[in-house]
This record gives C-alpha cells, sequence and structure tokens, in this order.
C-alpha cells in the first residue's frame, strides 16, 4: 500500500501532553481502521502511552453519540431510505 501524507497535515503529536482518545469504526471506507494505528505508533516511537484506541467493530465513518444532532450526510441517506420504503407502502 502506498501512503501519501501532506507534510503541513501532520500534526506533531509526540510534542503534544495530553491524552487521546482515538475512536474508529471497524468498517470505515473512507479512512482504512490501519490508520488507527499511526497515532499510536508515533507517540510509542517517542516513548509515550499517553491514548486510547477504541476500534468499533460494525461502524462505519460516522460515529455519532445517542440522542445528538445527526450528522447531515447521515440523515440525508436514513431520510432517503425511509422515504423509498414509505413509498413501497
Amino acid at each position: 500500500m502506498v501512503l501519501m501524507i501532506r507534510r503541513h497535515s501532520v500534526v506533531q503529536v509526540e510534542e503534544a501532553e495530553c491524552e487521546f482518545l482515538l475512536i474508529h469504526g471497524a468498517d470505515d471506507l473512507s479512512v482504512r481502521p490501519v490508520a488507527a494505528t499511526y497515532i499510536p505508533d508515533r507517540l510509542e516511537g517517542h516513548g509515550k502511552n499517553n491514548y486510547r484506541v477504541l476500534l468499533y467493530p460494525g461502524a462505519g465513518h460516522i460515529i455519532e453519540p445517542p440522542h445528538s444532532p445527526h450528522y447531515y450526510g447521515t440523515y440525508m441517506a436514513m431520510y432517503s431510505k425511509c422515504r423509498k420504503n414509505m413509498a413501497n407502502i
């Protein structure tokens, strides 16, 4: 696999003093789940372990908290599907 990284988009995580919570959907088609390993690998390479990775099986690219305002793309996909189903009733 060839990985293209834009230098200006790389965050210098090894300089951060905060804790990192990395949440990734295992079925994400936009950003492959292997990407969840890049930050931990970089942190560990600098002797840090200030992170936690949560990989959710069955989850895609958008992970939303329950009862929150939904992401527009998620809402539209759901709305379109419901509309098609209602038309068949």
